[in-house]
């Protein structure tokens, strides 16, 4: 379980610092922003077809 545990750990703290590299850079948080919006726009049409 500790095992299971460790490796979690690291790949959260390998994720936070992907994430730290990719907000400090212009170009690399401009294409963060434009994946998120392409996702955030998926997921409305998505919700709004299910209402239908």
């Amino acid at each position: 379980m500790e095992a299971i545990t460790n490796a979690a750990d690291s790949v959260v703290h390998f994720m936070g610092k992907v994430f730290e590299i990719m907000t400090g850079n212009a170009y690399f948080a401009t294409l963060l922003a434009v994946s998120l919006i392409a996702v955030g726009v998926g997921v409305f049409a998505m919700i709004r077809n299910a209402a239908r």
